[in-house]
């Protein structure tokens, strides 16, 4: 992946420039704009397949299947065209001053959260299945999960999901 992500550009210029050079040398009826756009479109799409899209962010999974597990709150996270997970049981939910938001588009996304953390959980669904901890399921419109231990407690944290042409699950353990 690497050696694709380094020559990348090379490999785009040079065959761009075999095919100009070709259409004038030997003085043929070659359609060098089409050529050009049908080879920027297929080496993008195999830059894109082999994981090398250029937005790279510990918050985010783009075209890709991966883990976000931060130490500390980070307060948004996205999964979009990926299968992700977002596994929030080792922050400190003490330190947590506002609503984690979570948003999940075209993708199927788990959110891991700590049996004895006290949350609430809103989730806004479009053409999508959000399934909360208590196996409450949301479609369309949104619906509210709120932990036991958030009952009881002074700090409870808030998490804001919303998911479209997707699947999000919630689980608490």
């Amino acid at each position: 992946m690497k050696f694709f992500n380094d020559y990348f550009l090379g490999f785009l210029l040079m065959a761009i420039g075999i095919v100009i050079v070709l259409k004038y040398t030997f003085n043929l009826n070659i359609p060098v704009g089409r050529i050009i756009a049908g080879v920027v479109i297929i080496f993008v799409g195999l830059w894109v397949m082999v994981g090398g899209y250029p937005i790279r962010d510990s918050n985010d999974i783009i075209f890709r299947t991966g883990t976000i597990k931060p130490v500390q709150p980070q307060y948004k996270h996205n999964i979009i065209f990926s299968s992700g997970v977002v596994d929030l049981r080792d922050i400190s939910y003490e330190d947590i001053d506002q609503t984690i938001k979570i948003h999940v588009i075209f993708s199927d996304a788990v959110i891991r959260l700590d049996a004895d953390a006290p949350v609430s959980v809103k989730v806004n669904a479009a053409f999508a299945s959000g399934i909360m901890p208590d196996n409450t399921v949301v479609s369309f419109g949104d619906g509210t999960y709120i932990s036991k231990t958030a009952d009881h407690s002074d700090k409870t944290f808030n998490m804001e999901a919303d998911v479209v042409f997707g699947t999000l699950r919630i689980i608490q353990d």
